[in-house]
């Protein structure tokens, strides 16, 4: 039966995803009591002694003695992890790489210890996290909703299934009362329930953190590594939500869904710890209907930078694949980020203060200018001056931008407020051409043409331009052409590298300047063999744009859009070996 389960989940476009059997070999060194995972057997070709010493890179790898370990490592080496967890003071644990690391190269590959919905969700299938009404499909045993019976037989669901099962709860309907006016007086006869529009069910806060310490129960090492890992306990019990926590998903699991019946060492420390584990540490996986959380132990170990040398893949079996995107020199350290890398200093601190608990000072956020790329710089509001302005001191909450030309001063509040509203105006905006060409003029005038407020726009703009026939394709593909170079030199500034965005906008760069020398050729400026010639010129942004998504999974927008690259790569080179041989033939 689960050989045929496994087989519907994949024909659903999912991998089977067990909690009960996730095991890493590398946890060992977040937690060296972890079992030793490391084959049995000398790993020297030839010896089948029994393997008594581990090697310490990779913790899978074993030999019978110190002869044969040094023997082999000219094999190992190059399988061996190229990192180590190191720590030191006021910096915490980071990684390290341990040898020179080639871009694209997989640095390590890791199952999350637990995965499920976001704290602030709507109703969602317990088994592949889709979005489902209330009124669908319910599990036959514990009577949440699910897609189906596929889902619903899913490892995911087990424990927490006989949980509910036996507590009896269950999402309902969310009503509100509405009071009843009397007459025209407006005073409150009676009250009655309307249902609610569900937007976020409070039942479903309790999913994830419930599942981590379910890990408890099947694999008490994993849990033992969930409490090596950062709460920011002290912080968080000052959050505005800690007392929300603690009624909707501490007192929740401990009073209605009695989980002290099934684990009975459980207590609200361990339901806090979880959750405050979750949320300084878990990370977002993107999802047809939205995104989830998984947790990723040593992924979590990886410090944040602005400007960072990695970028994470998570599989539709939800493992995380860690990748260098450039270079990293021996030495270096192995950096992920915990913030969106294309926003400004003052939101990305911000953020990374109010939900990861630090003052990030990478080398990016130190520089007012952001290495050059004046991807925070304002333009100088004084009339009459239109010089930059700089934050006088990034690092610093409090200080104020000035005006490199004239002096004048903004203070941070100001700015910080501004760019908020203007935030909520482009996210709002209608997606038209005119509409984002005006914003985008509206923003020049307040800030630096690179300001991450007028690249936002642009990022707009490149699939508006030439998604509909008209009279401007030419002059729109031109225009397009230029936002695609505009972000591009971006992107090298401030994150470069092999990062999936940059495969889409180079795939886009690409069939925009297709476009453009198709229309040359139609209109005879310029010959068959000067178009073939200067289309191949441009293959390199395919060869580059496929060799970074084909790194994504299957399902995702970069997959598709690597569907279309294939397709354009193998157009490209049919039609540079048909020239070939008309210009031999000729």
């Amino acid at each position: 039966k689960l050989i045929l389960l496994d087989s519907l989940l994949q024909e659903m476009g999912m991998l089977v995803y067990n909690p009960e059997e996730v095991l890493s070999p590398l946890w060992r060194m977040i937690d060296p009591d972890y079992p030793n995972l490391a084959n049995k057997v000398c790993r020297l070709n030839g010896c089948d002694e029994k393997g008594t010493l581990t090697c310490t890179g990779c913790y899978s790898t074993a030999y019978c003695s110190r002869e044969h370990q040094k023997e082999n490592w000219k094999n190992h080496k190059s399988e061996c992890s190229p990192f180590r967890l190191a720590s030191k003071p006021g910096f915490g644990r980071h990684i390290i790489a341990t040898r020179n690391i080639n871009p694209g190269e997989i640095i390590f590959k890791e199952y999350p210890v637990a995965v499920g919905p976001k704290q602030y969700t709507p109703p969602v299938c317990l088994g592949c996290h889709c979005n489902l009404p209330l009124d669908g499909y319910r599990c036959k045993s514990c009577n949440w909703p699910m897609c189906g019976e596929d889902c619903e037989k899913t490892f995911i669901h087990r424990a927490e299934c006989r949980i509910f099962s036996s507590a009896g709860v269950k999402p309902t309907t969310l009503r509100r009362k509405m009071a009843e006016r009397n007459g025209d007086n407006g005073e409150e006869n009676s009250q009655h329930e309307e249902p609610q529009e569900i937007l976020e069910h409070p039942m479903y806060e309790c999913i994830t953190p419930l599942r981590v310490c379910l890990s408890s129960t099947y694999r008490e090492e994993n849990w033992r590594v969930v409490e090596k890992m950062e709460t920011h306990r002290d912080e968080r019990q000052l959050d505005e939500n800690s007392i929300h926590n603690q009624h909707n998903v501490v007192g929740f699991l401990l009073k209605f869904a009695k989980l002290a019946d099934h684990l009975p060492s459980i207590s609200d420390v361990e339901i806090t710890r979880a959750t405050d584990v979750l949320d300084v540490n878990a990370f977002e996986i993107r999802g047809k209907d939205g995104s989830i959380r998984g947790l990723y132990p040593l992924t979590a170990m990886m410090n944040s930078s602005c400007s960072p040398n990695t970028q994470n893949t998570i599989d539709l079996d939800y493992s995380c694949t860690v990748r260098a995107v450039r270079a990293i020199k021996k030495g270096e350290e192995i950096c992920d980020t915990y913030t969106s890398t294309l926003s400004n200093t003052i939101y990305r601190r911000s953020s990374l203060k109010k939900t990861k608990y630090f003052e990030c000072a990478c080398t990016r956020c130190k520089d007012p200018t952001e290495l050059g790329s004046n991807f925070s710089t304002l333009a100088c509001r004084k009339p009459g001056c239109s010089a930059d302005m700089l934050n006088t001191n990034p690092l610093d909450f409090n200080a104020k931008f000035r005006c490199k030309s004239c002096g004048f001063t903004l203070d941070r509040r100001s700015v910080e407020e501004e760019q908020e509203l203007w935030e909520q105006r482009i996210e709002s905006s209608t997606r038209v051409i005119h509409v984002q060409e005006m914003m985008l003029r509206e923003l020049l005038k307040l800030y630096h043409p690179q300001h991450n407020m007028c690249i936002d726009v642009m990022f707009n703009l490149i699939p508006l331009y030439g998604s509909a026939k008209s009279e401007n394709m030419e002059t729109e593909a031109q225009e397009k052409e230029k936002l695609c170079e505009t972000i591009l030199n971006i992107l090298s500034i401030l994150i470069p590298g092999m990062f999936r965005i940059r495969g889409m906008i180079l795939a886009e760069l690409y069939t925009t300047r297709l476009f453009l020398l198709r229309k040359s050729l139609d209109a005879g400026k310029i010959l068959k063999p000067n178009f073939v010639r200067k289309l191949c010129n441009e293959r390199h942004l395919l060869v580059e744009s496929k060799t970074i998504l084909s790194w994504e999974p299957v399902g995702s927008l970069e997959h598709s859009r690597l569907q279309s690259v294939n397709t354009f790569l193998n157009q490209l080179d049919e039609i540079a070996n048909q020239a070939g041989q008309v210009l031999t033939q000729n």
